[in-house]
């Protein structure tokens, strides 16, 4: 009887190591909504990080949040005071002349949601004397006349031969209850280069301090520059708008294309 009671408290004691071990090595979720955690993570030492159970791609997000999120305030600010229409390439100011000069071959949308507003414009293109490459500034607009779709999005732009230098993001969710009630979040944004291809997962909605609230429009603006030394404007963009459900086949809500923008040269 006495061995049986032994056997049984060592079988017990090894089940509750094992349980312990794998709690203390288990991956530790991150809330990348939680802004203020983030802010206070992104101070920590990739060792810290480690220890506390975050994932290398998760570290590599809290390493890149504080960039990420001063360019979505940036861009908050801007919508705000609606001064998007007059925001260039690295901030400097464009009147309407200049951006009158940029042309396309063909700018056209072959898919649109009826229930999804979505634009996507090069705002700005030039010649970066300091890096002596070709650059831009492209903007992608969209806005859901009613509930967006339930599951989740995603948005995708292709830009052949150009780099993402920098990614301004801005999400407006609105209180069904309340129209007056909103909250301004940036896109997750993934730990990549981006090289060619930009793309961000969005949430049609949020649950913030127990309410929830609804996906109601968006705007990303994306720098890129040209990786090749020579000029090679023009350029084309494609960009997408896709539903993606958790188990059939994704849905393609708009597609956007831009072929061959460039400056207009003077007569």
């Amino acid at each position: 009887m006495n061995k049986k009671f032994l056997l049984v408290i060592i079988i017990v004691s090894v089940i509750t190591s094992s349980i312990l071990l794998w709690l203390s090595n288990k991956e530790r979720s991150l809330d990348y909504d939680d802004y203020k955690e983030m802010e206070l993570l992104s101070q920590k030492s990739r060792t810290e990080l480690e220890k506390k159970g975050y994932s290398d791609l998760d570290i590599r997000k809290i390493e890149e949040f504080n960039a990420n999120y001063k360019n979505h305030l940036t861009l908050v600010d801007i919508v705000e005071n609606d001064n998007l229409e007059n925001y260039g390439y690295n901030n400097r100011s464009l009147n309407s002349e200049v951006k009158s000069d940029i042309v396309y071959d063909e700018n056209y949308f072959d898919i649109q949601d009826s229930n999804l507003s979505y634009t996507t414009t090069v705002m700005d293109l030039v010649r970066d004397k300091n890096a002596d490459r070709d650059a831009g500034r492209i903007v992608i607009e969209f806005e859901w006349d009613s509930k967006p779709a339930t599951q989740k999005q995603y948005i995708n732009v292709k830009y052949p031969k150009y780099i993402l230098e920098n990614i301004y993001t801005y999400l407006k969710y609105e209180n069904p209850n309340d129209k007056n009630d909103v909250v301004y979040k940036m896109c997750e944004i993934e730990p990549y280069n981006f090289i060619d291809e930009f793309q961000t997962n969005i949430d049609p909605g949020k649950t913030i301090n127990q309410q929830n609230y609804i996906l109601k429009s968006g705007i990303i603006v994306l720098d890129i520059k040209s990786y090749y030394m020579d000029s090679i404007a023009p350029f084309s963009i494609s960009s997408q708008y896709v539903a993606k459900p958790l188990l059939g086949k994704e849905k393609i809500l708009s597609v956007y294309k831009i072929m061959n923008a460039k400056i207009k040269m003077p007569k």
